[in-house]
């Protein structure tokens, strides 16, 4: 019997653990997305700033 209990006990450790990992992880994966997030956010804004303001020409792939 002593040895089921040990088992047991290693076995809710072992869930206690595995909870906390994953719930780093997604915390993690969230943390990612969010700096990658904001970081093409910012790189877009800086491209828009930079390309010049183009008015009344046209598409090259629209018929003439």
């Amino acid at each position: 019997m002593g040895a089921v209990r040990s088992q047991l006990a290693n076995y809710k450790n072992f869930k206690a653990l595995t909870t906390e990992w994953v719930d780093i992880a997604l915390a993690l994966a969230r943390e990612k997305l969010r700096f990658d997030k904001e970081r093409h956010r910012s790189e877009f804004r800086a491209f828009r700033q930079k390309r010049p303001a183009v008015s009344g020409t046209r598409s090259r792939t629209a018929p003439k």
